[in-house]
């Protein structure tokens, strides 16, 4: 298993929030999900999610 970081909008229309939400829910071991206050595109606060992007990588360098 690979760790998965998923960013997902809870405005995204393209895409509906409860498929990330079942993804992790199948996958808890792995799947690191952050639903933030975006659309699709998670232009409205990239600041955040390049952070959460960040957090994520500096885990998985502990990890190896």
């Amino acid at each position: 298993s690979i760790p998965t970081l998923v960013v997902h909008g809870k405005q995204d229309d393209v895409v509906p929030v409860e498929e990330s939400i079942a993804f992790a829910e199948l996958n808890p071991d792995y799947v690191n999900l952050h639903v933030v206050d975006d659309d699709h595109f998670l232009q409205s606060n990239l600041d955040a999610s390049w952070d959460l992007i960040d957090d994520h990588i500096c885990q998985m360098e502990k990890q190896s």
